[in-house]
C-alpha cells in the first residue's frame, strides 16, 4: 500500500530543513503545557497514562522527543492529487499556522527508517498514532513494565506516547519518537537527522498562493487538492 506523508510549517526553511533530514522535536512535556488561543494548539492530555486524566510518568515527559507528521495511504491519493477534506484542511492549518506544507514519499522515508540511519546512541520508534484513550488494563501493564533497575523508563514500553484522544483523529498522526541516550535533555526541544545528511525524496507545496517558486495546491468542492508527484 503506498502511503505520503505531509507535514506543515510555518515557515519556508523549516520545510527545507525536513528536506535535508533535520527533525526538530519536541518534548512531551512542551505540548502537555504549550497553550495558543489564537490556534488552538497544545494537547493537555499529551502522554497521560491513563483515559482522560492528568497522570503521567514525569520521566517521559522530558526524556523523549516527539515529531508528527500526517500520513495518508493510498485511498487519498487520485488522478495526481492528495484530496483531503477541506475542513480537515483548515484545522491543520490554523493550528499549525502553516504557510507550507512538505510531501515526503512514503515508502522511501519508510525503507531508510527501516535501516535505523541515526547514530548508535539514539532510539527512534515510529508508528501511527491510534485514536483511543489508554484503557485501565493498558495503564497497569505500562506501570508494571514501565521501570528497570536504574529507574530509567524502558523504551519498549511507551504506548502512551503514540495514543491521542479520538477529537484529532482528523490529523491522521504518524510520529517519530526519539530518545539520546548519550545525554540527559537540558531543553525541551532537540534536533535529530539521519547520518550521512541524507536528503529525503519529496517537495514544498506553498499554502498561501504567493509564492510561485513552490507547488500550489488547488480548493474546489469541498476538498483540498495538494499535488502528488510520485511514481
Amino acid at each position: 500500500m503506498v502511503s505520503v506523508y505531509l507535514k506543515f510549517v510555518q515557515r519556508k526553511e523549516y520545510a527545507t530543513d525536513l528536506l535535508n533530514s533535520k527533525f526538530f522535536c519536541q518534548t512531551p512535556e512542551h505540548y502537555r503545557n504549550y497553550e495558543d488561543q489564537r490556534y488552538g494548539r497544545g494537547d493537555p492530555t499529551e502522554g497521560n497514562i491513563m483515559g482522560t486524566t492528568a497522570i503521567y510518568l514525569k520521566s517521559t515527559m522530558n526524556n523523549f522527543f516527539i515529531y508528527c507528521m500526517m500520513r495518508l495511504d493510498d485511498t487519498y491519493i487520485s488522478n495526481g492529487k492528495i484530496v483531503i477534506p477541506q475542513d480537515h484542511y483548515h484545522r491543520m492549518v490554523k493550528e499549525f499556522d502553516s504557510s507550507y506544507a512538505v510531501v515526503i514519499n512514503g515508502p522511501t522515508l519508510e525503507n531508510i527508517l527501516a535501516l535505523h540511519p541515526f547514530d548508535h546512541h539514539i532510539i527512534c520508534q515510529c508508528d501511527d498514532i491510534t485514536y483511543k484513550n489508554l484503557s485501565v488494563r493498558d495503564t497497569f501493564s505500562l506501570l508494571k513494565n514501565s521501570q528497570v533497575g536504574n529507574g530509567n523508563i524502558c523504551w519498549y514500553n511507551i504506548i502512551h506516547l503514540f495514543r491521542k484522544s479520538p477529537i484529532y483523529a482528523y490529523q491522521h498522526e504518524w510520529r517519530m519518537v526519539f530518545s539520546d541516550l548519550s545525554e540527559v535533555p537540558q531543553n525541551d526541544y532537540h534536533t535529530f537527522q539521519l547520518k550521512n545528511n541524507f536528503s529525503l525524496d519529496g517537495y514544498i507545496v506553498d499554502l498561501t498562493g504567493q509564492d510561485l517558486t513552490e507547488k500550489q495546491l488547488i480548493m474546489e468542492n469541498d476538498k483540498c487538492y495538494i499535488p502528488y508527484c510520485f511514481e
